[in-house]
């Protein structure tokens, strides 16, 4: 039922109606499992529903749901739950297990399908030095060997590990290991850490994710070696014992999260030549960031590939229709740090205020790019914004190897900088690229010392153009920025434009289709929120959102905005209704 409001909350301007959360468009999510019990926990009281019953539940497999009275229900675990049998558990969104940060919640033992959905698994922690490495891995759920899991509409917050810095010790709330699919859809990760992989930790399997959110997780490890990397995902060898060779997510943020020395939100190192892929679509990186102030690359995204094996011609690494705002590392790609043996895209992007530090080896402000085969393999880049970002000696926007072969098409290079500690290298990108398709602009044309700014590729348009300031949602699932008044256009441009908006006409450079309008018609905005956030809409905005501390968030609508019942601002979060 909605509610009109219109009144004052912490930090907040008002003056309302609010339906936001514009849609992805996701082909591998998972959808609830529906069926009839084989066993219900609980007879309809929150006393009935207790550790051993649920215990006993587990042991026999099924369909396991629970009827534990109308509100919600903390259960609390004091030893892991062992899944034995093909299971699937239904908490039906009023379950939490709770760990009390004194054991795993759920382990699940080799060769078993497992999947647990509408459920909240909070201070898991898993347990110290013990046999395989693997033991020590997963705070919340540890999910080993030949079978599946899947996630579905689960919260994890505050789940850990003990060995916070150990090598290889990775998973705060969830370790998958040698699975032929780990799934998750619809979840949240809140909090979690771990030495690797804050969140999610995963070897030889595959990791399927969407529509999920991964806020201020934490890779903490500090020794060097396999510590520090990933700080919501780290993933190794997936080629292992994978089903599809696959890391893939879609329509999901990762906001806030950290990692010492490598990936900020993500950390994958895969094989070459044995068809492992790497895929992200449709989603939104602000604010990741790596500690370390001597070392670190990859602000948001870092990758690999090794065990090189000719893999020239293998597509490896894949990162479409999403933005990169505000992510920061101190060395190289403060968005994206990428080394492949084969060939990789980066299409309909949107890089904007991404950030390396260090003066004398900060390179990439939005991306750095390397092949691991010289002249071999290759980066086709199409269709991106890169705005406003900063690196610390040359290449704000982008930096390219000159050993790795580089396509550069329709791309928007505008505002991109160094500190100037070298005043003749290139401002917006480091040198030249290999191959020109379409047109491509930049701005500006001068460095600080008058000598004009490295072109991107010989008939480069140098050209001062108006772009938006603020990231903005104005359709499809991730924010954007419009290039206003430019009539310059390219050719061979995507189907659509990072907004999932087809492209009709002229081929309009960068990730926004300039002329088409798809502004949605009303916002539905809910669950846990962060970040900085604009949203648009002709008509009303809805939200029962919780906006978490340091966020900033604007809705504008010439309509009404509908704050419903369960909407909250935190103390230190900012909400402006215009």
């Amino acid at each position: 039922m909605k509610e009109l409001f219109c009144k004052y909350l912490p930090l907040l301007v008002v003056v309302f109606y609010i339906e936001l959360d514009a849609q992805s468009n996701c082909p591998l999510e998972e959808l609830l499992v529906s069926s009839i019990a084989d066993v219900v926990v609980g007879d309809g009281t929150p006393a009935s529903c207790t550790q051993e019953a649920l215990r006993v539940a587990l042991i026999s497999g099924g369909f396991i749901t629970c009827d534990c009275g109308p509100e919600e229900v903390v259960i609390s675990i004091t030893a892991p739950l062992v899944i034995s049998n093909h299971t699937v558990f239904d908490g039906g969104g009023l379950v939490t297990l709770d760990g009390g940060l004194q054991t795993r919640i759920i382990d699940k033992v080799a060769d078993i399908d497992f999947t647990i959905q509408r459920t909240k698994l909070v201070n898991g922690k898993a347990p110290g030095p013990s046999g395989h490495f693997t033991n020590q891995c997963g705070g919340a759920i540890l999910s080993r060997g030949g079978g599946i899991l899947k996630v579905i509409q689960c919260h994890f917050e505050n789940n850990t590990v003990t060995s916070t810095d150990g090598s290889d010790i990775a998973g705060g709330a969830v370790y998958v290991f040698v699975e032929e699919k780990g799934i998750f859809s619809s979840c949240t990760f809140l909090g979690n850490s771990a030495s690797n992989g804050g969140a999610i930790g995963g070897l030889g399997s595959d990791i399927i994710i969407t529509n999920s959110k991964f806020y201020r997780n934490a890779a903490l490890g500090r020794s060097g070696g396999l510590r520090g990397h990933g700080g919501a995902i780290n993933l190794d060898g997936v080629e292992l014992g994978a089903a599809d060779k696959l890391y893939s997510v879609c329509g999901s943020e990762f906001v806030q999260n950290h990692a010492e020395a490598q990936g900020g939100a993500s950390n994958t190192v895969f094989s070459d030549n044995v068809g492992a892929n790497l895929s992200i679509d449709q989603c939104y990186f602000e604010g990741n960031y790596l500690r370390s102030t001597g070392a670190g690359n990859g602000g948001a995204i870092f990758h690999v590939v090794d065990d090189l094996d000719g893999g020239y011609s293998e597509l490896q690494f894949s990162v479409t229709r999403s933005t990169f705002y505000r992510n920061h590392c101190n060395r190289q790609g403060g968005g994206i740090w990428a080394i492949i043996n084969g060939q990789g895209v980066i299409e309909n992007c949107t890089f904007f205020r991404d950030s390396t530090a260090n003066p004398n080896h900060g390179l990439g402000g939005g991306v750095s790019l390397l092949v691991r085969t010289e002249n071999r393999g290759g980066w086709l880049i199409r269709n991106n914004t890169f705005a406003n970002n900063y690196s610390g000696l040359f290449g704000g926007g982008l930096f390219s190897n000159p050993a790795a072969p580089t396509t550069w098409q329709n791309n928007i290079l505008l505002n991109n900088r160094h500190s100037n500690t070298n005043p003749w290298v290139g401002l917006n990108v480091n040198r030249e690229m290999d191959v020109q398709a379409g047109n491509n602009i930049q701005w500006p044309q001068y460095r600080p010392n008058g000598s004009e700014d490295t072109r991107a590729t010989e008939n480069s348009y140098f050209m001062e153009s108006s772009l938006e300031t603020i990231l903005k949602y104005q359709g499809g699932p991730t924010p954007t920025l419009l290039l206003v008044n430019n009539a310059v256009t390219g050719t061979g441009c995507p189907v659509s434009d990072q907004r999932l908006v087809n492209r009709s006409g002229a081929c309009s450079l960068g990730s926004y289709a300039s002329g088409i309008n798809a502004i949605p018609s009303s916002v539905s905005l809910q669950g846990l929120q962060l970040g900085t956030k604009y949203y648009l809409s002709t008509g009303n905005i809805n939200s029962s959102a919780k906006i978490l501390s340091s966020s900033i968030f604007s809705f504008e609508n010439p309509g009404a905005v509908f704050l419903d019942q369960g909407f909250e601002v935190m103390q230190g979060a900012t909400l402006e209704i215009k």
